[in-house]
Protein backbone atom coordinates (compact mmCIF):
# COMPACT_ATOMS: atom_id res chain seq x y z
CA UNK A 1 0.00 0.00 0.00
CA UNK A 2 0.93 3.83 -0.76
CA UNK A 3 2.40 5.43 1.78
CA UNK A 4 0.88 9.08 2.31
CA UNK A 5 2.58 11.84 0.87
CA UNK A 6 3.64 13.99 3.81
CA UNK A 7 3.59 17.79 3.24
CA UNK A 8 4.51 20.44 5.09
CA UNK A 9 2.38 23.51 4.26
CA UNK A 10 3.77 27.48 4.42
CA UNK A 11 2.61 30.63 4.85
CA UNK A 12 -0.76 29.29 7.38
CA UNK A 13 -2.28 32.71 7.12
CA UNK A 14 -4.89 31.61 10.25
CA UNK A 15 -2.00 34.09 12.12
CA UNK A 16 -4.48 36.63 10.93
CA UNK A 17 -6.49 35.88 13.85
CA UNK A 18 -10.69 36.19 13.39
CA UNK A 19 -10.23 36.72 9.63
CA UNK A 20 -12.85 34.79 8.17
CA UNK A 21 -11.54 34.49 4.96
CA UNK A 22 -8.03 33.24 6.05
CA UNK A 23 -9.88 30.50 8.46
CA UNK A 24 -11.98 29.13 5.29
CA UNK A 25 -8.76 29.19 2.84
CA UNK A 26 -6.72 27.47 5.98
CA UNK A 27 -9.59 24.94 6.86
CA UNK A 28 -10.36 23.80 2.99
CA UNK A 29 -6.54 23.04 1.63
CA UNK A 30 -6.03 20.90 4.93
CA UNK A 31 -9.21 19.51 4.82
CA UNK A 32 -8.68 18.56 1.08
CA UNK A 33 -4.78 17.47 1.40
CA UNK A 34 -6.14 14.85 3.74
CA UNK A 35 -9.09 14.05 1.95
CA UNK A 36 -6.96 13.56 -1.09
CA UNK A 37 -4.55 10.83 0.89
CA UNK A 38 -1.69 13.50 1.93
CA UNK A 39 -1.11 13.64 5.61
CA UNK A 40 -0.01 17.15 6.76
CA UNK A 41 2.91 17.33 8.84
CA UNK A 42 3.40 20.86 9.77
CA UNK A 43 1.84 24.40 8.93
CA UNK A 44 3.97 27.22 9.76
CA UNK A 45 2.50 31.08 9.84
CA UNK A 46 5.78 32.29 9.04
CA UNK A 47 9.45 31.59 8.75
CA UNK A 48 11.28 34.05 10.84
CA UNK A 49 13.35 33.71 14.14
CA UNK A 50 12.75 30.32 16.01
CA UNK A 51 10.72 29.12 12.86
CA UNK A 52 13.77 29.10 10.54
CA UNK A 53 15.50 25.82 11.63
CA UNK A 54 11.74 24.15 12.33
CA UNK A 55 10.47 24.37 8.79
CA UNK A 56 13.43 23.67 7.75
CA UNK A 57 13.92 20.24 9.96
CA UNK A 58 9.86 19.97 8.69
CA UNK A 59 10.80 20.05 4.99
CA UNK A 60 13.88 17.29 5.14
CA UNK A 61 11.52 14.88 6.98
CA UNK A 62 8.60 15.57 4.77
CA UNK A 63 7.77 14.68 0.68
CA UNK A 64 6.13 17.73 -0.45
CA UNK A 65 6.24 21.66 0.33
CA UNK A 66 2.42 23.52 -0.23
CA UNK A 67 3.41 27.19 -0.23
CA UNK A 68 -0.16 28.85 0.17
CA UNK A 69 0.76 32.10 -1.36
CA UNK A 70 -2.21 34.06 -1.21
CA UNK A 71 -1.83 37.98 -1.14
CA UNK A 72 1.50 37.58 -0.09
CA UNK A 73 3.29 37.30 -3.19
CA UNK A 74 4.21 40.58 -4.71
CA UNK A 75 6.35 43.75 -4.81
CA UNK A 76 9.20 41.47 -3.94
CA UNK A 77 8.04 41.53 -0.36
CA UNK A 78 10.08 39.98 2.27
CA UNK A 79 8.26 37.20 3.61
CA UNK A 80 7.36 36.18 -0.47
CA UNK A 81 11.03 36.10 -0.43
CA UNK A 82 11.32 33.68 2.73
CA UNK A 83 8.58 31.48 1.04
CA UNK A 84 10.46 31.26 -2.70
CA UNK A 85 13.99 30.32 -0.51
CA UNK A 86 11.87 27.84 1.30
CA UNK A 87 10.79 26.21 -1.89
CA UNK A 88 14.05 26.20 -3.36
CA UNK A 89 15.61 24.20 -0.31
CA UNK A 90 13.11 21.88 -0.72
CA UNK A 91 13.55 21.31 -3.78
CA UNK A 92 18.03 21.09 -2.93
CA UNK A 93 16.39 17.92 -0.91
CA UNK A 94 14.93 16.25 -3.70
CA UNK A 95 11.43 17.28 -2.47
CA UNK A 96 8.57 18.50 -4.23
CA UNK A 97 7.23 21.60 -3.91
CA UNK A 98 4.03 23.58 -5.27
CA UNK A 99 3.19 27.53 -5.38
CA UNK A 100 -1.23 27.45 -5.37
CA UNK A 101 -3.26 29.57 -4.69
CA UNK A 102 -1.31 32.98 -5.25
CA UNK A 103 -1.28 36.27 -6.67
CA UNK A 104 1.82 37.17 -8.64
CA UNK A 105 2.60 40.74 -9.35
CA UNK A 106 5.74 43.48 -9.17
CA UNK A 107 8.41 40.72 -8.34
CA UNK A 108 11.35 41.63 -10.25
CA UNK A 109 13.68 39.88 -8.00
CA UNK A 110 11.75 36.59 -7.53
CA UNK A 111 11.00 36.71 -11.47
CA UNK A 112 14.28 34.95 -11.66
CA UNK A 113 14.37 32.45 -9.29
CA UNK A 114 10.67 31.20 -9.95
CA UNK A 115 11.28 28.61 -12.70
CA UNK A 116 14.08 26.44 -10.66
CA UNK A 117 11.53 27.24 -7.38
CA UNK A 118 8.06 25.18 -7.83
CA UNK A 119 6.95 22.05 -9.84
CA UNK A 120 3.84 23.77 -10.42
CA UNK A 121 2.60 26.85 -9.92
CA UNK A 122 -1.07 27.77 -9.28
CA UNK A 123 -2.54 31.38 -9.72
CA UNK A 124 -5.65 33.16 -8.50
CA UNK A 125 -6.47 34.82 -11.56
CA UNK A 126 -5.13 35.14 -14.90
CA UNK A 127 -3.56 38.86 -14.48
CA UNK A 128 -1.38 36.89 -11.95
CA UNK A 129 -0.49 34.10 -14.85
CA UNK A 130 0.29 36.33 -17.73
CA UNK A 131 3.27 37.38 -14.99
CA UNK A 132 4.09 34.11 -14.08
CA UNK A 133 4.20 33.63 -18.13
CA UNK A 134 6.69 36.55 -18.46
CA UNK A 135 8.85 34.84 -15.75
CA UNK A 136 9.02 31.79 -18.09
CA UNK A 137 6.60 30.08 -16.16
CA UNK A 138 3.32 28.34 -17.31
CA UNK A 139 1.16 29.19 -14.05
CA UNK A 140 -2.47 27.48 -14.10
CA UNK A 141 -5.35 29.48 -12.99
CA UNK A 142 -7.52 28.35 -9.77
CA UNK A 143 -9.74 30.56 -7.91
CA UNK A 144 -9.62 31.04 -4.36
CA UNK A 145 -9.56 28.29 -1.60
CA UNK A 146 -12.55 30.03 0.30
CA UNK A 147 -15.04 28.83 -2.74
CA UNK A 148 -14.69 25.44 -2.05
CA UNK A 149 -17.56 24.23 0.60
CA UNK A 150 -20.65 25.23 1.49
CA UNK A 151 -23.36 25.71 -0.98
CA UNK A 152 -24.08 29.25 -2.33
CA UNK A 153 -27.16 31.26 -0.72
CA UNK A 154 -29.39 32.88 -3.15
CA UNK A 155 -32.45 32.61 -1.37
CA UNK A 156 -33.43 36.48 -0.29
CA UNK A 157 -35.08 35.40 2.91
CA UNK A 158 -32.07 35.51 5.09
CA UNK A 159 -31.22 38.73 3.28
CA UNK A 160 -31.12 42.82 4.57
CA UNK A 161 -31.67 45.21 2.14
CA UNK A 162 -29.42 47.66 3.95
CA UNK A 163 -25.44 46.55 2.63
CA UNK A 164 -22.82 45.77 5.21
CA UNK A 165 -19.63 48.00 4.81
CA UNK A 166 -15.96 46.65 5.74
CA UNK A 167 -12.48 48.08 6.00
CA UNK A 168 -9.45 47.74 3.74
CA UNK A 169 -6.30 47.09 3.99
CA UNK A 170 -6.12 51.07 2.92
CA UNK A 171 -6.88 52.66 6.14
CA UNK A 172 -7.98 55.54 3.70
CA UNK A 173 -10.58 53.65 2.16
CA UNK A 174 -11.81 52.54 5.78
CA UNK A 175 -12.55 55.64 6.71
CA UNK A 176 -14.34 56.11 4.07
CA UNK A 177 -16.78 53.39 4.13
CA UNK A 178 -17.10 53.88 7.23
CA UNK A 179 -18.20 57.39 6.70
CA UNK A 180 -20.44 55.88 4.13
CA UNK A 181 -21.91 53.13 6.33
CA UNK A 182 -23.25 56.54 8.53
CA UNK A 183 -25.39 58.09 5.77
CA UNK A 184 -26.62 55.11 4.21
CA UNK A 185 -27.95 53.60 7.41
CA UNK A 186 -26.01 50.07 6.76
CA UNK A 187 -23.28 48.75 9.37
CA UNK A 188 -19.78 49.11 9.52
CA UNK A 189 -17.75 45.85 10.27
CA UNK A 190 -14.00 45.07 10.39
CA UNK A 191 -12.63 41.99 8.90
CA UNK A 192 -9.26 42.54 10.77
CA UNK A 193 -9.91 45.03 14.10
CA UNK A 194 -7.68 47.68 14.54
CA UNK A 195 -6.87 46.39 18.25
CA UNK A 196 -5.27 43.20 16.35
CA UNK A 197 -3.84 44.39 13.96
CA UNK A 198 -1.62 46.34 16.47
CA UNK A 199 -1.70 43.86 18.81
CA UNK A 200 0.26 41.82 15.63
CA UNK A 201 2.87 45.07 14.54
CA UNK A 202 3.96 45.97 18.00
CA UNK A 203 3.20 43.06 20.16
CA UNK A 204 4.63 39.97 18.40
CA UNK A 205 4.70 37.88 21.11
CA UNK A 206 1.24 38.71 22.91
CA UNK A 207 -0.42 35.67 24.12
CA UNK A 208 -2.66 34.00 21.09
CA UNK A 209 -5.99 34.11 23.65
CA UNK A 210 -5.43 37.91 23.62
CA UNK A 211 -5.69 37.91 20.06
CA UNK A 212 -8.54 35.71 19.93
CA UNK A 213 -10.41 38.00 22.38
CA UNK A 214 -9.76 41.24 20.43
CA UNK A 215 -10.53 39.45 17.60
CA UNK A 216 -14.20 38.11 19.34
CA UNK A 217 -15.44 41.57 17.02
CA UNK A 218 -14.68 41.02 13.46
CA UNK A 219 -16.63 40.06 10.89
CA UNK A 220 -18.14 36.45 10.72
CA UNK A 221 -20.03 34.61 8.41
CA UNK A 222 -23.15 35.56 9.83
CA UNK A 223 -22.60 39.19 8.66
CA UNK A 224 -23.13 38.23 4.92
CA UNK A 225 -26.57 38.42 5.16
CA UNK A 226 -27.02 41.29 2.48
CA UNK A 227 -25.13 43.65 -0.04
CA UNK A 228 -21.82 44.05 0.97
CA UNK A 229 -19.48 47.46 0.19
CA UNK A 230 -15.36 46.39 0.91
CA UNK A 231 -12.03 46.74 0.24
CA UNK A 232 -11.43 43.40 1.23
CA UNK A 233 -10.56 40.54 -1.27
CA UNK A 234 -11.92 37.58 0.94
CA UNK A 235 -15.49 39.75 1.54
CA UNK A 236 -15.61 40.02 -2.12
CA UNK A 237 -15.08 35.80 -2.58
CA UNK A 238 -17.42 35.28 0.65
CA UNK A 239 -19.84 37.50 -1.10
CA UNK A 240 -20.30 35.89 -4.35
CA UNK A 241 -19.82 32.17 -3.33
CA UNK A 242 -22.85 32.67 -0.97
CA UNK A 243 -24.55 35.07 -4.34
CA UNK A 244 -24.40 38.31 -2.47
CA UNK A 245 -24.04 42.00 -4.92
CA UNK A 246 -21.27 43.65 -3.80
CA UNK A 247 -19.54 47.00 -4.56
CA UNK A 248 -15.49 46.82 -3.89
CA UNK A 249 -12.70 49.22 -3.95
CA UNK A 250 -9.16 48.61 -5.09
CA UNK A 251 -7.14 46.85 -2.77
CA UNK A 252 -2.95 46.88 -2.96
CA UNK A 253 -2.77 44.14 -5.90
CA UNK A 254 -4.34 43.38 -8.92
CA UNK A 255 -6.81 40.30 -7.30
CA UNK A 256 -9.76 41.58 -7.47
CA UNK A 257 -9.32 42.93 -10.72
CA UNK A 258 -7.93 39.72 -12.02
CA UNK A 259 -10.86 37.84 -10.28
CA UNK A 260 -13.57 40.00 -11.32
CA UNK A 261 -12.55 39.92 -15.24
CA UNK A 262 -12.55 36.18 -15.25
CA UNK A 263 -15.71 36.21 -13.55
CA UNK A 264 -16.76 38.18 -16.70
CA UNK A 265 -20.38 39.31 -17.02
CA UNK A 266 -19.39 42.87 -16.42
CA UNK A 267 -18.77 42.17 -12.74
CA UNK A 268 -15.48 43.91 -13.16
CA UNK A 269 -17.25 47.11 -13.42
CA UNK A 270 -18.02 46.48 -9.18
CA UNK A 271 -14.35 47.70 -8.53
CA UNK A 272 -13.69 51.45 -7.53
CA UNK A 273 -10.65 53.09 -7.83
CA UNK A 274 -9.65 54.66 -4.31
CA UNK A 275 -8.62 58.06 -6.04
CA UNK A 276 -10.85 60.91 -5.14
CA UNK A 277 -13.86 58.87 -4.04
CA UNK A 278 -15.91 60.36 -1.47
CA UNK A 279 -18.61 59.19 0.87
CA UNK A 280 -21.68 60.33 -1.33
CA UNK A 281 -20.46 58.12 -4.36
CA UNK A 282 -19.99 54.85 -2.69
CA UNK A 283 -23.15 55.23 -0.82
CA UNK A 284 -24.94 56.00 -4.62
CA UNK A 285 -23.46 53.05 -5.71
CA UNK A 286 -24.41 51.03 -2.99
CA UNK A 287 -27.97 52.09 -3.04
CA UNK A 288 -28.20 50.22 -6.68
CA UNK A 289 -27.06 47.05 -5.63
CA UNK A 290 -30.96 46.21 -5.21
CA UNK A 291 -30.21 45.86 -8.80
CA UNK A 292 -28.12 43.50 -9.24
CA UNK A 293 -28.63 42.37 -12.71
CA UNK A 294 -29.48 38.83 -13.38
CA UNK A 295 -26.43 38.80 -15.90
CA UNK A 296 -24.04 39.33 -12.79
CA UNK A 297 -25.05 36.31 -11.06
CA UNK A 298 -25.47 34.37 -13.31
CA UNK A 299 -21.94 34.95 -14.39
CA UNK A 300 -20.93 34.62 -10.51
CA UNK A 301 -22.24 31.49 -10.13
CA UNK A 302 -20.90 30.06 -13.24
CA UNK A 303 -17.62 31.22 -11.66
CA UNK A 304 -17.87 29.65 -8.44
CA UNK A 305 -19.13 26.38 -9.35
CA UNK A 306 -16.24 25.85 -11.36
CA UNK A 307 -14.15 26.82 -9.09
CA UNK A 308 -15.09 24.27 -6.84
CA UNK A 309 -13.97 21.74 -9.36
CA UNK A 310 -10.58 23.44 -10.18
CA UNK A 311 -9.82 23.41 -6.32
CA UNK A 312 -10.81 19.68 -5.44
CA UNK A 313 -8.40 18.62 -8.64
CA UNK A 314 -5.71 21.32 -7.76
CA UNK A 315 -5.27 19.57 -4.54
CA UNK A 316 -6.10 16.59 -5.49
CA UNK A 317 -2.67 16.51 -8.22
CA UNK A 318 -0.41 18.41 -5.06
CA UNK A 319 -1.36 15.50 -2.65
CA UNK A 320 -1.28 12.63 -5.51
CA UNK A 321 1.51 13.26 -8.35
Amino acid sequence: MKKPKRVVVLNDTRRDVGHVGCAMVMQNLLSLLRESGAEVVATFEDLSGDNHMQYRTAIALSDAVVVNGEGTMHHDRPMAIDLVAAAEYARSLGKQSFLINSVWQDNPFLDHRLPGAFDAVFVRESRSAAQVSVAGVSARVVPDLSFFGMSSHRSDNRRTRKPTYTDSVRPGVTRLFRQAARIHGGRHVYMRPPAVEVLRQHFPGAPRWLAATLASSAMGIKDFNGPIVSGRYHAVCIAMKFGLPFLAVSSNTHKLEGMLDDVGGGVSQQVLSPGGLVPETVVQRASALDGWTPEFSDAVEAYVQDARRKIAKMVSEVAQS
